[in-house]
């Protein structure tokens, strides 16, 4: 004889991994490039080479924070901290770029990630911490209407794109591309 058995319990689902955000390890450069090439904001100015090239040529120094749940990446800012005599110590996400800011899988990534770099602008000493996004992350942050954004298809061609210059701008291209032994390339 056979007993009837007990239904079995439903699995308890696993809690999900926590949120860790920390800084950039050169362990991580990888995971970060895949983040980065993945996600359908990204720009150039998340790119560590970019980041490279503002160090080199400016001698400003970068902190990149990486936002973990377990072992993928969610979420990534660069940030830069620019010191000037005339405007003191900043903490900018794209210096030299126009955007640049968070970049995240949700809005809690997104929220860790601005703490983090409000913390690292306090430690830092920043005067204030800019970051710059093309497509907002779903915070309510303080905005600035400093800069604007022109978005345009850009043609085919060299002479498709000097065609949009005004007649004084084209030519000053023209000449100079002649005297210069520059080239226009595709």
């Amino acid at each position: 004889m056979t007993l009837p058995t007990e239904p079995e319990a439903p699995a308890t689902p696993a809690a999900p991994a926590a949120l860790i955000v920390r800084p950039l390890a050169p362990s991580d450069e990888d995971a970060w490039r895949r983040y980065v090439d993945e996600h359908a904001d990204a720009t150039l100015f998340h790119t560590l080479e970019w980041g490279t090239i503002i160090e080199r040529t400016f001698a400003h120094e970068h902190h990149y924070l990486v936002a973990w749940r377990g072992e993928s990446v969610c979420g990534v800012l660069p940030m830069t901290k620019v010191s000037s005599v005339f405007f003191g110590t900043t903490l900018i996400s794209s210096p030299f770029g126009v955007y640049g800011g968070i970049l995240a899988d949700d809005v809690e990534v997104a929220s860790a990630l601005a703490d983090a770099a409000r913390s690292l602008g306090e430690n830092q000493k920043a005067k204030y911490v800019e970051m710059r996004h093309l497509q907002a992350p779903g915070l309510e942050l303080p905005k600035n209407d400093l800069y604007c954004t022109f978005i345009e298809d850009v043609p085919e061609d060299a002479e498709g794109c000097l065609a949009r210059l005004p007649r004084k701008a084209r030519a000053e291209v023209r000449k100079t591309l002649k005297n210069e032994g520059l080239a226009l390339e595709q």
